[in-house]
């Protein structure tokens, strides 16, 4: 246990010899330990680092006032990390937005730096970004516009493709909008409507009355009311 003078003496130690990594290291055990010491040392070697320019030490420092519920702070050194291209300082101001602490919330910066940390590899904006669109289906230009090069549209394709085979409804419907849009793939009004088709066949609501409105529309296939609304009314049951 540090007491206050070996607390003091042991920063100023820290401060002038430990490597970030070092410091990484210590700020893992701190967490592990459940102590504040460790944690708060490590983030002077943080601070230290983080005004020399280390995009590592500014996302590293702004998960350190995360933890302390200093979210102003939090805020500005995330914000200085992502802006500099650090995946993790992306995630986590991304993240800020979207509970609005130490800024004001806002959905569309959130979404925007959870895609920039997505695009950097970054395997929890991955994750999150993912259940993102498997929970908004109707966010059709969201999804499609998660990668902002068009090679990044194809594979994100090529992923949504091999799962609408495996007959999932959700990215049936995906892959179809993909088609009708031309996002990542050329636009195609019949592949639009094959897929949409599977993904109504599979009992997706929103698939469905798309469905209906395609036949309606005589968008892929020909016109035809009676389908359109066989298609509509079947969407209003469960």
């Amino acid at each position: 246990m540090l007491t206050m003078y070996s607390f003091v003496t042991y920063g100023q130690k820290i401060h002038s010899k430990t490597t970030f990594n070092d410091a990484l290291y210590l700020y893992s055990i701190g967490e592990k330990e459940n102590d504040e010491s460790k944690l708060m040392l490590a983030s002077i070697v943080f601070l230290e680092y983080a005004q020399k320019g280390s995009t590592e030490a500014m996302a590293a420092l702004g998960t350190y006032y995360m933890h302390t519920k200093e979210y102003t702070e939090a805020f500005e050194w995330l914000k200085k990390g992502a802006q500099k291209g650090n995946a993790d300082a992306q995630f986590k101001l991304g993240c800020l937005y979207s509970v609005g602490k130490g800024v004001d919330k806002n959905d569309e910066l959130a979404l925007k730096w959870i895609k920039k940390s997505a695009q950097n590899n970054h395997k929890n904006a991955q994750k999150v970004l993912k259940e993102y669109y498997e929970s908004n289906p109707k966010d059709e230009k969201k999804v499609l516009k998660s990668k902002s090069k068009n090679d990044n549209k194809t594979a994100l394709y090529k992923g949504f493709i091999e799962k609408s085979k495996r007959g999932d409804a959700k990215y049936q419907l995906i892959v179809s909008m993909m088609y009708y849009l031309g996002e990542g793939v050329p636009k195609n009004d019949k592949l639009s409507f094959e897929w949409l088709k599977k993904s109504a066949e599979n009992n997706n609501k929103e698939a469905q009355k798309k469905l209906a409105q395609m036949y309606y529309q005589g968008v892929g296939t020909p016109k035809d009311e009676e389908e359109a609304f066989y298609w509509l009314e079947r969407s209003k049951t469960k």
